[in-house]
């Protein structure tokens, strides 16, 4: 009979190219289908379920599936890998520097060295601890004065505001690290109407930036690990303390050039670094 004829076995290769998945932006090997011919331009994801997260390679797979076969077979299209910051969706605590990263600077730092007699470029906290008894009390009044001053002209950086609200209210761990003492950090604080849990001036460590005492207990104060951390501040000491620390490190520089860094990431503005993590984290 006709309809019990067995088929001709037919043999389907579906077209394998390299795309970037549309959820995640990674560089994938993508299947075209039985009809890629007309079904036009859509949306390629990876293997995983949604949310898109880097699921483990089948066996066959290694840099890119196309790369094993011919040449004449190969994919003519792009297959830049994707930038490899991954580990922003990793976060989940955030320890940021006060002056010059969420608020405009204010101090003259300059004239404030003149006036306490510190050579340009040293650090004015650590020549203060040089100085003997008597004379480190007058000139520390002087400092005390400048930051009270300054925190009362105080204004918030570009995205600041924004920034730190965005990570309060999604549950991150956010805390604050500055060289300031106390009183003006309140004030400052108190000005930018923003709370954090977790505020650690220069009383409260035996060591200020550039070392790690800090960052150190503001992630214990916190309960949160370090390689969860990032460090974000406008200076090179702020991120030699993260480093330190063992937290990723972010520079906002302000439009300054301050010269080679060792941050993970660079920013302009924490309105630049709000843009990027709205993109990584959930």
């Amino acid at each position: 009979m006709p309809w019990l004829k067995p088929r001709k076995a037919t043999t389907f290769w579906p077209e394998r190219f390299c795309g970037r998945c549309a959820a995640c932006g990674r560089t994938r090997s993508f299947s075209s289908g039985r009809n890629s011919s007309t079904a036009g331009p859509r949306a390629r994801y990876c293997w995983a379920p949604w949310p898109c997260w880097p699921p483990p390679p089948p066996r066959w797979a290694g840099p890119c599936w196309s790369a094993r076969l011919p040449m004449r077979l190969r994919s003519r299209g792009p297959r830049r890998p994707a930038a490899d910051m991954d580990w922003l969706a990793r976060l989940d605590t955030f320890l940021f520097d006060l002056d010059g990263t969420l608020t405009v600077p204010v101090i003259d730092f300059p004239a404030l060295r003149r006036a306490l007699g510190i050579a340009p470029g040293q650090s004015i906290l650590h020549a203060l601890d040089a100085l003997p008894a008597h004379e480190r009390a007058a000139k520390d009044d002087i400092v005390r004065q400048a930051e009270m001053e300054a925190a009362r002209k105080t204004r918030p950086n570009d995205g600041a505001l924004e920034l730190v609200h965005f990570l309060q209210q999604r549950g991150f761990g956010t805390a604050l690290i500055t060289r300031n003492n106390e009183e003006a950090a309140r004030l400052t604080l108190e000005m930018l109407d923003l709370t954090f849990p977790v505020v650690l001036a220069r009383e409260h460590v035996r060591r200020v930036k550039p070392a790690p005492d800090a960052a150190l207990k503001a992630l214990e104060l916190l309960g949160r690990r370090a390689l969860a951390a990032l460090m974000v501040g406008d200076w090179h000491d702020d991120i030699s303390c993260g480093r330190q620390a063992g937290a990723r490190t972010c520079l906002v520089t302000n439009g300054r050039e301050l010269g080679p860094s060792e941050a993970d990431i660079v920013v302009e503005t924490p309105r630049e670094l709000h843009a990027r993590l709205r993109l990584h984290l959930a």
